[in-house]
């Protein structure tokens, strides 16, 4: 007999099905509605009875197949009840179903047809069951889901899917018989471990484990592991792992000329799309001004995309910076929260917390709430962390100063607590308040989650005074542990070890995302160490104008500075100043600021020499611009602003101190 392992599939025939459990339904839209395909009656259809998850349709086949296709009928226009996106599981049993696919449907009048993964191991998987579940509509996310006609395709002929059966029910037997030996071996049930190997004649692991498992656990013998060990390192057993040693290296990503890319900022968020390899970037505070642009980033083609000059116009959030922004992968939905207002910007104004979603496929904002505060959420806030689950569809927000006008009378700082925001429901709940003595509220702490464990992983901050605590939050049982308290005179902070150069220079207001599949981490922005000219400027500025006022009291009639001699003195101070590092801005507009975009990433290791980051850009500039116009360009336009402000700024400050002294002497 040609089995469905071994031969070519017959064509795709129709499956038939029955309803065989549904989460819920809305009044006349019963589930078996989905069996008829009439495109022009509205009541055609099944409908959720909420939108909370998870809802789902679940389909008997007729007979155990091969489910390759399945088809979505439609409404006969557009409609914001159908699917967005989906997934489809199958099996056998309702309990052991696999994800077959997540796909999603166009919101128009056409029926879809989509492929389903229906080979594991080398095998064509056959299911009895096909379940349903719905993850988004086109519409509002408080929307309920509609399907409004379902046919599947696949083989059902016996003589091709009961050997695939018959496989995979031997591998699950064999499978249950691995854990039964692992149980008997770990409880030392020697004998039975012996008879039931004998009997199945399933080997448990590789000879080779089972060899260092008797070496090891057995007789405790290290001198044979270690010979065991050599062994399997050079019988290659180990070559897939040694290939994979990896040191860590900062890449600067250089955007060709003409391309373009955002500009200098810091205070901006960064989140990542890891399945298509695309960063979003959104507004930040230049130094002068807050922005409100939208940029992605395209690893893949190494290309930034501007996708809006300023989102207000296009019903998106204002300009705005110390915000923070999270990605639904699953959903393609981005959240934006908070804002730093001046304080000469939020007197006497009524201060409200605007929640925002950009859909990344249909290029579109929608303000969720106009204000957070008024419905149980945080007020408004900055420097405060949020994570997103995207699984049970929750978003998590900690800490965060609160912001307040002159009108609140509040002198001392206020901090947000813990929340959550359940984003079917548009629901927020309040997990801990600020004042909770396990958990208390900060800003500019890091905040981590993880999807598995349901856990925030949440690191120092800044409250009265800097805070070193580790503390983890386990969001299913609300409760908080405090992991270690850190060294910070044993704290590495900038370059792992094993990094080599280019790393990038000293920087805060920056953001870092990172790229689990790559293993690579895209750092953009920040305000950088700016000291570089102003610590040099400083100190050459108050040495140079003692100096000239050391020469004009010399030079005068009678020993004094007089107001000319005191601005001269002032005015050289700043030339001098300004002559002598201005080369170092050329060298600190090069190297630091925030239009450059990093890449951090582990690669094999390799030992190399490399110029330190200062000669290579000292190098750069010298070689593509000279040392006149490269180190000194633009320094004409700057001896019309540095010597007339110090020259005012000394001379005020003489006239002033001498005027507080004579007064304290009496």
């Amino acid at each position: 007999m040609v089995g469905i392992t071994e031969g070519i599939l017959p064509p795709n025939v129709t499956v038939g099905y029955s309803i065989h459990k549904w989460s819920s339904y809305a009044c006349d839209y019963h589930p078996s509605k989905i069996l008829i395909d009439d495109p022009s009656d509205q009541m055609s259809r099944w409908q959720s009875g909420s939108n909370f998850p998870p809802q789902y349709l679940t389909l008997k086949l007729d007979r155990p197949s091969v489910v390759r296709q399945i088809t979505f009928g439609k409404f006969h226009k557009s409609h914001v009840c159908n699917l967005k996106s989906f997934t489809i599981f199958g099996g056998m049993s309702e309990e052991g179903m696999v994800e077959l696919g997540k796909k999603g449907l166009t919101n128009n009048s056409k029926p879809e047809t989509f492929d389903l993964e229906n080979a594991f191991h080398g095998n064509y998987f056959p299911s009895s069951y096909i379940k349903i579940v719905p993850d988004t509509t086109w519409g509002p996310a408080a929307l309920n889901f509609s399907i409004w006609f379902v046919r599947l395709y696949g083989v059902s002929d016996p003589l091709y899917v009961n050997p695939c059966i018959q496989f995979f029910t031997n591998r699950r037997q064999e499978r249950a018989i691995k854990l039964c030996l692992k149980h008997l071996r770990q409880h030392n049930y020697s004998e039975a471990f012996e008879s039931l190997q004998k009997r199945t004649k399933v080997q448990l692991e590789h000879p080779m484990l089972t060899q260092l498992h008797e070496r090891l656990v057995g007789s405790g013998d290290f001198d044979e592991v270690e010979v065991l060990l050599d062994n399997a390192f050079n019988d290659g057993y180990m070559e897939d792992y040694t290939s994979k040693q990896y040191s860590a290296q900062w890449e600067q990503i250089l955007v060709p000329d003409g391309c373009p890319r955002p500009g200098n900022r810091g205070g901006h968020p960064m989140c990542i799309d890891e399945a298509v390899g695309k960063v979003y970037l959104f507004g930040g505070w230049d130094g002068k001004n807050d922005l409100g642009d939208f940029w992605e980033y395209n690893s893949l083609t190494n290309t930034w995309q501007c996708i809006s000059a300023d989102t207000e116009i296009n019903s998106g959030p204002c300009r705005r910076s110390c915000h923070k922004m999270v990605l639904d992968s699953k959903h393609k939905l981005i959240y934006i929260l908070g804002r730093y207002l001046d304080v000469r910007a939020r007197v006497n104004m009524e201060l409200k917390s605007d929640f925002y979603c950009y859909d990344i496929q249909c290029d579109q904002w929608n303000l969720i709430s106009s204000d957070t505060g008024s419905e149980g959420g945080p007020s408004l806030i900055y420097d405060h962390q949020m994570v997103l689950d995207s699984d049970l569809q929750t978003i998590y927000i900690f800490g965060g100063k609160i912001l307040n006008n002159n009108a609140s009378h509040r002198t001392e700082a206020e901090y947000s607590g813990l929340y959550k925001y359940h984003i079917p429901s548009n629901v927020w709940t309040v997990l801990k308040p600020d004042n909770d003595p396990m958990l208390r509220s900060r800003f500019g702490h890091s905040m981590l989650y993880h999807p598995d464990k349901k856990q925030l992983f949440i690191f120092a901050g800044q409250r009265e005074h800097f805070l070193d605590d580790f503390l983890v939050y386990n969001t299913h049982n609300d409760t908080v542990e405090q992991v270690v308290c850190v060294d910070e005179t044993k704290l590495q902070v900038g370059k792992i070890p094993g990094s080599t150069d280019p790393e990038p220079c000293p920087r805060f207001a920056h953001m870092l995302v990172y790229d689990s599949r790559k293993k690579v981490h895209y750092m953009f922005g920040g305000n950088s160490a700016t000291m570089v000219r102003i610590v040099p400027y400083a100190a050459i500025t108050y040495m140079s104008n003692e100096h000239y006022k050391n020469y004009f009291k010399r030079i005068s009639s009678d020993g004094t500075l007089s107001g000319v001699y005191r601005f001269a003195s002032g005015s050289l101070a700043g030339l001098t100043a300004s002559f002598s590092t201005y080369g170092l801005e050329r060298y600190s507009s090069n190297t630091f600021g925030g239009i450059d975009l990093r890449r951090y990433k582990f690669l094999r290791v390799r030992h190399s020499q490399k110029r330190k980051p200062t000669q290579r850009t000292v190098t750069r500039i010298y070689k593509n611009e000279g040392l006149k116009r490269g180190l000194y360009k633009g320094l004409s336009l700057n001896f019309l602003k540095g010597p007339i402000a110090s020259s005012i700024s000394f001379t005020v400050f003489d006239y002033m101190n001498t005027f507080i002294s004579g007064h304290e002497s009496y």
